[in-house]
């Protein structure tokens, strides 16, 4: 299962946290939105909630230190019955501090148990696919505007055989 190479729309950083109930795991899925441009954000929002077995909420981050921040734990994030770990990530690579493939860096070298990541790009270039997976994303998406291929999209995305339940207490070690 995986993405058709034409699925969201386009990249830049306000992150959202999409808060999913996915009956599968018989608790609350977290789906980390890195997405810079509003609408773009707006359009998986809008897409979350149209997915008839989730019941979705959207939290904006509004750049990619928070979002590293999020995933360690740092600050305000440090408390995960307010700011859950993350079952899946969704990734743009277009974004302002930070791009994709340098959070994908930076994720990749961290010790701890990370969630899978889908990139989610306006770029249809091979060379983007290969370094996104190269440097551990497990799906790589093609953004589309509209908004029944985005819903098939994520509906895709969050039903992957590699999406699995967290372990309790995951996060970043150090």
């Amino acid at each position: 299962m995986g993405c058709k190479p034409h699925s969201i729309q386009h990249c830049h950083a306000t992150f959202l946290l999409l808060m999913a109930v996915d009956e599968r795991f018989g608790k609350e899925q977290i789906i980390l939105l890195v997405e810079d441009d509003p609408e773009d954000a707006e359009i998986i929002r809008i897409a979350s909630e149209r997915l008839d077995s989730l019941h979705c909420r959207v939290i904006p981050i509004n750049d990619g230190r928070q979002a590293m921040h999020y995933l360690a734990g740092i600050g305000q994030y440090g408390n995960r019955n307010e700011f859950p770990f993350p079952t899946l990530i969704l990734l743009d690579l277009t974004l302002p501090q930070m791009n994709g493939f340098d959070f994908l860096a930076w994720l990749h070298g961290e010790t701890g148990k990370m969630p899978p990541v889908a990139v989610l790009s306006y770029s249809r270039l091979e060379s983007d696919k290969h370094l996104a997976k190269k440097l551990g994303a497990k799906e790589y998406c093609v953004k589309s505007a509209d908004l029944n291929e985005t819903v098939v999209m994520l509906k895709n995305l969050i039903n992957a055989a590699w999406l699995s339940p967290p372990p309790e207490g995951t996060g970043l070690q150090g």
